[in-house]
């Protein structure tokens, strides 16, 4: 189980968790406007380091002025071993690699629940789109896409999308949403897992209502 906690731990520090180092000393926190998901992550590290951390609610700010929900570690070697198993957030932690299939699902679930996200589109005119997707500026993105091909969740084509005015650019792939939960994967935020049991509710009737239909990237993609 700790191990699996690790595992989601570095996934939300390589996504939304960020790493402090300053007068006020050193820490890793996560400060999210979806209060379930930094929950969840205190409940990890908890049973991590064995003590209890407090999350705190945040004034609302920036141009959408939401509330956000803060739970911060203090700790210097906490940092450090971010740092060194991540190469400072350049790398996925070789002990993900290394470990079994559900060791490997609580990374994604992490970085998943950081910058994984859903897209529906329903016309009676247009095309209909429904696309689970994950974005990132880091090349680690390579060796994430390749994650999920090991557990023989379907993925697109690894792409890349040229940002203007100095922004990184963005790497981004499709996931196969059947595979994906079938696979034991969802989110632990709330609004995003509704989402995706709604999605693929309809993507289940559809593979059901059409016997020897199977739901792909090839044929959500045409």
């Amino acid at each position: 189980m700790l191990l699996r906690d690790k595992a989601y731990h570095y996934g939300v520090m390589l996504g939304d968790g960020f790493l402090a180092k300053g007068e006020n000393g050193y820490s890793v926190l996560l400060k999210a406007i979806d209060k379930d998901f930094v929950i969840f992550w205190r409940n990890c590290i908890e049973r991590m380091y064995g003590k209890q951390y407090s999350i705190y609610d945040m004034k609302a700010e920036g141009e959408n002025r939401q509330k956000c929900y803060l739970c911060k570690v203090y700790g210097k070697d906490k940092v450090e071993e971010v740092e060194k198993l991540t190469h400072n957030k350049t790398e996925l932690p070789n002990f993900v690699f290394d470990g079994d299939n559900e060791v490997k699902k609580s990374f994604i679930q992490g970085l998943m629940d950081s910058e994984g996200y859903i897209t529906t589109s329903f016309s009676p005119i247009k095309d209909t789109h429904i696309g689970l997707y994950f974005a990132n500026t880091s090349r680690w993105t390579k060796d994430f896409w390749h994650m999920f091909k090991s557990l023989n969740i379907e993925v697109s084509d690894l792409k890349l999308r040229k940002m203007k005015d100095g922004r990184k650019d963005l790497y981004w792939f499709k996931i196969n949403i059947l595979d994906y939960v079938n696979n034991g994967l969802s989110f632990n935020i709330f609004r995003k897992r509704r989402r995706l049991e709604w999605i693929s509710k309809i993507l289940n009737d559809y593979t059901h209502n059409y016997k020897g239909r199977r739901y792909s990237l090839a044929v959500v993609e045409k």
